[in-house]
């Protein structure tokens, strides 16, 4: 059976509206973060690996759906972004994966340092 299509929630940050998508399900959500250059949906395939899981897919600003206010985009603001993503919703627990830009995004925000870059 097809995994049913996201919701789509926008989250304002600082700055920035953030498209964050999601899957349904249950058990420790499963945050995603796409690498330059692409965005969120590039997570389809993923999620629907994931049937059972609550999945969570953003479009860094910039990207996809989330606004595109005036560069520059440094890393550090991104991470704010995605550190007030998570904030907002609600996420205390959550595993998260990352592919180039969005892995250093998860790892900063997981770190709870802030590194100017």
């Amino acid at each position: 059976m097809a995994r049913k299509q996201p919701s789509l929630r926008e989250i304002q940050v600082a700055g920035a509206t953030i498209a964050t998508w999601e899957w349904e399900g249950e058990g420790t959500p499963i945050l995603l973060v796409h690498a330059t250059g692409l965005h969120g949906r590039c997570w389809d395939r993923v999620a629907a690996a994931l049937p059972d899981r609550q999945v969570l897919a953003v479009d860094v600003r910039g990207h996809g759906r989330s606004s595109c206010p005036p560069p520059p985009y440094r890393w550090s603001h991104l991470a704010q972004d995605l550190s007030e993503v998570v904030e907002r919703l609600g996420l205390e627990q959550v595993v998260g994966v990352g592919h180039s830009m969005g892995g250093h995004l998860v790892t900063r925000v997981a770190a709870g340092t802030p590194v100017s870059l």
